[in-house]
């Protein structure tokens, strides 16, 4: 069956007597030419062209972003079946969060492989999960990819330790001796040939996921705790653990910085000054050369 043509909406009719306008004139007609301003409108449409409507997104420091993802961890860890003896309390770390969020804005969809960049030794090399999904127009809770992640627990035999579909993200979350977390999510505008997606980065340390080596000590709760450590909703705490480690506060990945730029950030750093250098000149001139030019739309 035969569609009806869609109707252009209010940009699609502007581009499109943009590209009327932007044909040969005559001099005679000159004076009804809308140009100018469809020029200037095009530089506004090009500046626009590196935002986007989504999110928004938290920043690695949202107290309220990280609470909810450290919460989620912990929840799931208290949970376990068969339950763990030596499950730790899991905290944020700003180092793996700032090592997700500058790994996140380079939108690929594979495994970060420089997992031995952390200030801290002990932390080295770092687990990671990634998530991926179609980007909404509502604030971004991290609560749901952290449970695709527990998701996975179907597909794992404890006793057997076999998987049966993909469950390293589940086994990375329920890793006993991972105590430390930092996530981020991020807007990309093209993963692969998908648009418009959002990323979110976990990053876990120490790693888990150890060939041969289940998640946690199967006994009852807390029963294998490290030494000096209390039980809190069947987890290990620990205040020294616990703590966040400021001797790195300031630090940042080595990629952090790395300069990328894709076809709407060339439209943005070079198009747009060039058309503005180029359209206000030559809207001066022609009100000089044609005083009684109308610019009317």
């Amino acid at each position: 069956m035969r569609k009806n043509p869609r109707r252009p909406g209010r940009r699609g009719a502007f581009l499109a007597r943009a590209a009327s306008c932007l044909s040969v004139r005559t001099a005679a007609n000159m004076g009804r030419c809308c140009c100018p301003w469809v020029a200037l409108g095009l530089v506004v449409l090009l500046g626009k062209a590196h935002c986007h409507n989504f999110g928004p997104y938290p920043d690695i420091t949202n107290k309220t972003f990280i609470k909810l993802y450290v919460d989620a961890h912990n929840k799931y860890r208290s949970e376990v079946k068969p339950s763990a003896a030596n499950m730790r309390y899991m905290t944020f770390d700003i180092a793996l969060a700032r090592i997700a969020k500058a790994y996140g804005k380079k939108c690929i969809w594979k495994h970060n492989k420089n997992t031995k960049i952390h200030p801290d030794h002990k932390f080295r090399p770092f687990g990671e999960n990634l998530w991926m999904g179609s980007a909404g127009r509502r604030p971004f809770n991290p609560v749901g990819a952290i449970g695709s992640f527990h998701s996975e627990v179907k597909f794992y035999d404890f006793s057997s330790h076999k998987c049966t579909d993909v469950c390293g993200h589940y086994t990375q979350v329920v890793w006993a001796n991972s105590y430390k977390v930092g996530c981020a999510v991020v807007y990309c505008r093209l993963v692969g040939k998908s648009k418009n997606m959002e990323l979110l980065v976990c990053n876990y340390a120490p790693a888990g996921n150890y060939a041969g080596v289940r998640p946690y000590k199967t006994g009852r709760s807390c029963s294998a705790c490290p030494q000096g450590d209390t039980c809190q909703n069947n987890l290990c705490r620990n205040p020294e653990r616990d703590k966040s480690n400021t001797s790195y506060a300031n630090w940042y990945p080595p990629y952090e910085y790395e300069i990328r730029c894709d076809a709407s950030c060339i439209a943005v750093a070079i198009l747009r000054p060039l058309l503005m250098f180029i359209t206000l000149p030559v809207v001066y001139y022609l009100k000089l050369r044609y005083p009684s030019l109308s610019f009317g739309i």
